[in-house]
């Protein structure tokens, strides 16, 4: 259940009166049923890899581009700076005007930090998300081996094998189905 495969099919299984040693192989299970799931799995896998690798080659492409950004905006700021300290001498429409540029550069880069803080909050969540799909994945893949290996059944002590009946009076062989919540 916990590999998200609830029906499978006996493909071999010892004749019932069999006695067997702790270990011995018992029955198979066949193999079809897993063996999508880790190709699934395997898929879903290398989708993650992927998308982590997109997402961290998308932050770093913004983050420099806003980096970029900041630098001109910084050097915006410093040409508003000139221009109202050279406004003085000029009438009081001029330096008002110069004053209101150098005002408004000061706002944009403020703004801009303020933006490229978040954006780097953005990145990093996005990277954290990123790894926690990709940790899902990975644990998700380990399990889905791990039954795989479960696909053969041995004994777990030394004794007789004996079939079990299912609910019609038939008992349990190669061929009969095995349900995840009644694995007898």
């Amino acid at each position: 259940q916990s590999a998200q495969i609830y029906a499978l099919k006996i493909v071999s299984i010892v004749p019932e009166g069999t006695i067997v040693d702790s270990g011995d192989v018992v029955a198979g299970i066949d193999r079809a049923p897993i063996a999508i799931k880790l190709t699934e799995v395997g898929l879903a896998m290398t989708k993650a890899q992927a998308t982590a690798e997109q997402a961290q080659l998308d932050s770093t492409l913004n983050l420099s581009t806003a980096r970029e950004n900041s630098r001109n905006l910084r050097m915006a700021l410093e040409e508003k700076t000139i221009a109202k300290d050279q406004a003085k001498y000029e009438s009081p429409s001029v330096q008002r005007q110069a004053q209101l540029e150098y005002e408004k550069a000061v706002r944009t880069l403020a703004q801009d930090s303020v933006n490229y803080d978040t954006k780097v909050k953005q990145a990093q969540a996005k990277m954290r998300e990123m790894s926690v799909d990709m940790t899902r994945q990975q644990a998700l893949l380990a399990k889905v081996q791990g039954v795989a290996d479960q696909f053969t059944i041995r004994a777990p002590q030394p004794g007789m094998v004996i079939y079990v009946r299912e609910d019609n009076g038939k008992k349990r062989g190669v061929g009969s189905q095995v349900q995840s919540y009644d694995p007898i």
